[in-house]
């Protein structure tokens, strides 16, 4: 054993009762194997369970030789067959890394483990997935590999309902989301609902515009399902854009003036909306289409002269309420048909959870094209808030820090991660009152880091930090993570726990509940997951299937995570986003944990780069006030992990480039220079 476990290895040994070892030594006769090579063949598959959507390196220990057993099996391979594949397996040298090092024995066998990698508890539920898996091919060894069971019914049903008992009756269960705007405007009419620059509109005022376009709409075809385009960037003219196409009954449909003319014809025409609702200086950046255009600007005194009370409309909460584009694997982008139900559930349990009605309200500074954008524009209308619209001609950061610096005293922001080492750059000067200007900062859309959150640790420790997560495929976000900023130390921030009503199912590819902290695919199912993708009635069922636990549907969301040991879930990685380096599957998101754990690094993006005549290459892209040396961080990433997933060389920038909707822009790293 020595020769092959690094100094830092700890053991754990297994004992299988007798009559279990004496049934799988004849396993191994009737496959011309030894009980060696059955014990091996157990211990890959147990590999592969605990190793998540990628290959963990494993080494098995048969009499002083080492085998290097691949974790990624097919679920429909027999274990029969498996043994004698690895009785055919050969021994070759390898490197003392491994994660997992496993020695069978006359008895059962030996785990070898590191500790920084593989804790104990790990080890625990190792030890007895081993056990379990040994007794199920003890009773037949011609099963398939995905019908055998690591985790035990104890164990399985707090996997499928403890985690999932979220259950709540929730407060307007059975109204549409203009509803809940109305229902303020009843209760506190002269109150300001909208901001913009020196324009204001009170509730009442927001109201009875939204009444008279509805109307206005509502004569033009608009109902239940129907699709409105609405192009328009922020302005007061925007919300009660959005307001009127929910009370006609309608679903709006966002189109970002800033967007190519291909891409907003496209969306267009794939929904066919029968309306076009913009504004006459926008107008001309659509293709013409066979809808009816609405300028709200030229159409103001037609628009005037319809009535101003609640139209009628037989719209229910399963009713769409909008349709929001987002990119496609494919190229072309996907519309997501979100339900009234689920967007008034999400923003229920937000003004439960963020006290939405204390505070000013939120002020608006992202696209409406953008889901993000959902929370800050409707949560303070559906309290009483008061929504503050930052102008297009801003820059959105330095809008937010400016109003942040003024005292305001908002309910919340909500921006993405990448945002915020940009807004503690922007309010430097006014650290204290602009790291206290929100109660809660809402946090949503990629992975959230201890460093992004170092100005509000230090000026504002006790501003509480949302970490959302979810798609828009379910509604905005369906788990959080809810902690002072000055709690939150150590990275990756936790994405938490599930919303109410929302089920949460860590899955390897078979569709299979892995134990927890193993990585897996998450589904979700509940209240919040939407109708699908508007028209793609193939890719809708090919990414919402049958709830494989219980009713109703899941959403596939392709995001790999992990339950942590209480209970909490962890982002890793995209699937999609899956290297292969020198033969090797390679998950990025766990390169660039260590990576971030390098002093000074506040963000880390790892890919494949290729330049000009050159072989292609691991590349670590880092935002850091230092240089990074490829050499020295180099040796610190191989302290933990193998040689294949060492960055090869590193990129070192002050701040990451962003998308308009704040996430980190992967297009644009390709271009920049390395520093060796």
């Amino acid at each position: 054993m020595s020769t092959f476990a690094p100094a830092q290895t700890e053991f754990r040994a297994v004992t299988l009762p007798d009559g279990v070892c004496r049934r799988l030594a004849a396993v191994g006769r009737d496959c011309d194997a030894t009980l060696d090579d059955v014990l091996l063949a157990v211990f890959q598959v147990l590999a592969g369970r605990w190793s998540g959507p990628r290959d963990l390196r494993v080494i098995g220990s048969v009499s002083g030789a080492a085998l290097v057993l691949p974790a990624g099996l097919s679920g429909s391979v027999r274990f029969d067959e498996l043994v004698r594949r690895v009785r055919q397996a050969g021994s070759r040298p390898a490197r003392p890394d491994a994660a997992l090092l496993f020695t069978p024995e006359p008895d059962g066998g030996r785990f070898g483990h590191r500790p920084e990698i593989v804790g104990p508890d790990l080890v625990e539920s190792l030890a007895e997935g081993y056990t379990r898996l040994c007794e199920q091919i003890a009773a037949g060894c011609s099963v398939r590999l995905a019908d055998l069971d690591v985790l035990g019914p104890q164990l399985r049903h707090d996997l499928v309902h403890g985690r999932n008992s979220t259950t709540t009756n929730y407060p307007f269960a059975e109204d549409c989301l203009h509803q809940l705007v109305e229902r303020q405007a009843d209760q506190c009419p002269h109150e300001t609902a909208v901001t913009f620059g020196p324009d204001r509109l009170t509730y009442r005022e927001l109201d009875s515009a939204a009444n008279r376009l509805a109307h206005h709409l509502i004569a033009l075809g608009v109902g239940p399902d129907v699709a409105v385009c609405v192009l328009l960037d922020r302005s007061i003219d925007l919300v009660v854009g959005l307001l009127a196409v929910l009370k006609a009954g309608g679903c709006y449909v966002p189109l970002e003036p800033s967007y190519p003319a291909s891409r907003l014809a496209f969306m267009a025409a794939e929904t066919a909306a029968p309306v076009l609702l913009t504004r006459s200086d926008l107008a001309d950046r659509v293709p013409a289409a066979a809808w009816t255009v609405v300028t709200i600007d030229t159409d103001r005194e037609q628009i005037a002269q319809q009535p101003s009370h609640r139209p009628a409309s037989t719209v229910t909460p399963d009713n769409l309420a909008y349709v929001i584009y987002t990119s496609g694997s494919t190229g072309t982008p996907k519309g997501v048909m979100a339900l009234h139900r689920g967007v008034v559930h999400y923003l229920a349990w937000c003004g439960w959870k963020y006290r939405a009605h204390e505070g000013t309200g939120a002020p608006v500074h992202s696209p409406v094209s953008f889901d993000l954008t959902v929370t800050g524009l409707f949560l303070p209308l559906v309290y009483g808030r008061t929504v503050t619209l930052i102008p297009e001609d801003e820059h959105p950061v330095v809008g937010l820090s400016d109003r942040l610096a003024d005292d305001a005293d908002y309910t919340f922001v909500k921006l993405t991660p990448g945002h915020l080492p940009l807004l503690a750059q922007c309010v430097s000067e006014s650290a204290t009152t602009a790291a206290a200007g929100a109660r809660w900062l809402v946090v949503g859309g990629e992975q959230l880091t201890a460093e992004q959150l170092a100005f509000w640790r230090e000026n504002a420790p006790h501003v509480m930090v949302a970490n959302e997560y979810g798609h828009t495929e379910t509604s905005v976000a369906c788990v959080m993570e809810c902690r002072p900023a000055g709690e939150l130390t150590s990275s990756p921030v936790s994405i938490g726990r599930p919303f109410w009503n929302t089920q949460l199912y860590v899955v390897d590819e078979e569709l299979s509940l892995v134990p927890p902290g193993v990585p897996g695919e998450c589904l979700t199912g509940g209240i919040g997951v939407t109708r699908g993708y508007w028209n793609r009635p193939a890719l809708t069922a090919e990414k919402f299937i049958p709830n494989p636990f219980g009713t109703g549907r899941v959403y596939r969301s392709g995001d790999v995570v992990r339950y942590l040991p209480d209970g909490r879930l962890e982002f890793v990685a995209r699937l999609d986003r899956q290297l292969k380096v020198r033969g090797f599957r390679v998950e990025p998101g766990e390169i660039e944990a260590r990576v971030m754990a390098y002093p000074g690094v506040r963000q880390a993006v790892v890919a494949i780069r290729q330049d000009h005549r050159e072989t292609p290459r691991l590349t670590a892209y880092v935002e850091s006030a230092q240089p990074v040396s490829t050499k020295e961080l180099g040796a610190f990433v191989r302290e933990l992990l193998p040689e294949y997933m060492v960055p090869e060389s590193v990129i070192t920038l002050d701040t990451f480039p962003l998308t308009p909707n704040g996430k980190i822009d992967h297009s644009r790293l390709a271009g920049l220079d390395l520093v060796r």
